[in-house]
């Protein structure tokens, strides 16, 4: 896929996904065609499937931190920030 598609095809998703200041949906897309471009589909899929298994993997801490320490109406843990950072 040529680059102007990859710009047509983000500027397609915008009004979906474009709402955050920055759109990192978007973004996300751009670095996927960039990375298959690269590294090939094959090359991608696993990463995508290694990153998933690490989302997975946080959310089970985060739920478990959870249960020993709900959120409450205080500044939000570590944790909370940690899951969000990582799965970015």
């Amino acid at each position: 896929m040529r680059s102007a598609d990859v710009d047509q095809l983000i500027d397609s998703m915008r009004v979906h996904f474009g709402g955050h200041p920055f759109p990192i949906a978007l973004e996300s897309v751009r670095f996927d065609f960039e990375y298959v471009r690269q590294h090939g589909f094959e090359a991608f899929c696993r990463m995508a499937d290694e990153y998933l298994s690490e989302v997975e993997h946080l959310t089970g801490e985060a739920r478990t931190a959870f249960e020993i320490e709900p959120l409450g109406d205080g500044f939000p843990q570590f944790w909370l920030y940690e899951l969000d950072m990582a799965s970015t």
